[in-house]
């Protein structure tokens, strides 16, 4: 069975993890540090910027699912398929 993800050489989700560790890092030397960062995401809410309310419904809520369908009426993608027999050669 075929193995699904990246090539093996592939180092593209490290960096992701390095660049991760280092923010929880940064937020985390000072235990005081996260929380005035959540009070700052908190206040900018409040005043109405949306970005940061955006953030804040997601951290809470959840991002919304992404629908994927078509342009139809009913949703569907719609698909098509032309099967083409062909006369071997010999």
């Amino acid at each position: 069975m075929a193995k699904a993800g990246a090539p093996t050489g592939n180092n593209n989700a490290g960096k992701a993890k390095i660049w991760s560790d280092a923010l929880r890092f940064a937020c985390l030397k000072d235990k005081t540090r996260l929380a005035k960062l959540a009070n700052v995401l908190v206040a900018k809410a409040a005043e109405g910027d949306m970005a940061a309310l955006k953030e804040l419904g997601d951290r809470l809520e959840g991002k919304p699912h992404q629908t994927v369908g078509g342009d139809t009426p009913t949703g569907e993608i719609p698909i098509s398929m032309t099967v083409k027999y062909v006369k071997p050669n010999g």
